[in-house]
């Protein structure tokens, strides 16, 4: 099975899935999300929050991986180079290691 998905990773093709509106609405919300995102941090530090600053952080952070994957699709569109697996794998990593910082300061308060 890995190595089915491997190849399908390093042979894949350019997916044309995508549409002008779909990249607009996924734009849209990268900045909506990033902009909200700034702003419960910033309510949650005013307010001495670490739950609201945590959200926040995590909000900008999700709105900068979201942002990686419309690149991605603008590579595809523009360049015919399919990422999408290995931005899969970036961000599954990217998760992984924000996971285990969490369980980490989490485990520091108890």
């Amino acid at each position: 099975m890995r190595t089915r998905i491997l190849g399908k990773m390093l042979n894949s093709e350019v997916q044309e899935y995508l549409k002008r509106n779909d990249i607009i609405i996924v734009a849209v919300g990268v900045i909506v999300k990033f902009g909200f995102g700034r702003y419960v941090k910033r309510i949650g530090e005013n307010v001495n929050s670490d739950s609201l600053i945590a959200s926040g952080q995590d909000s900008v952070m999700d709105s900068v991986l979201s942002f990686s994957t419309l690149i991605a699709a603008f590579i595809s569109i523009f360049f015919h180079i399919s990422l999408e697996g290995y931005l899969g794998v970036v961000i599954a990593l990217f998760i992984i290691k924000a996971s285990m910082v969490m369980a980490v300061s989490g485990a520091d308060v108890m």
